[in-house]
């Protein structure tokens, strides 16, 4: 066992150096072709290179200052907010299965997660 467990923790170790590495190449590699675009995709090609760059910008909303202001917001301003039931685990591990709402809750198994350290 203790033979599996070292060699996950050296592939683990080596994968998690590639990603910093990828991602400090990636942002050379952006940043030597002086994109000025901030935001969508932009095809680039140059020495028998195409290479396409995709500029992310994540929005979010500060639910507190939202709910301050929300019935205030025009129509147009509303209609770009979405809102997305989502489960409460701690009120849900409160109810003993039969209630109605277990007729809309889909569940199926995530990705099982492992932390290994040497005591």
């Amino acid at each position: 066992m203790n033979e599996i467990i070292e060699e996950w923790l050296e592939i683990k170790e080596i994968l998690d150096a590639a990603k910093k590495e990828e991602l400090e190449l990636r942002n050379k590699v952006i940043e030597s072709f002086g994109s000025s675009q901030v935001s969508g995709a932009e095809t680039i090609k140059k020495d028998g290179w195409k290479i396409t760059i995709g500029h992310t910008i994540r929005s979010t909303l500060d639910e507190s200052v939202l709910n301050t202001i929300y019935q205030t917001l025009p129509d147009k301003e509303k209609n770009c907010i979405k809102f997305k039931p989502g489960l409460v685990s701690q009120e849900l591990k409160k109810l003993d299965g039969t209630e109605m709402l277990y007729e809309a809750i889909i569940t199926k198994p995530g990705q099982n997660t492992l932390s290994i350290k040497c005591i």
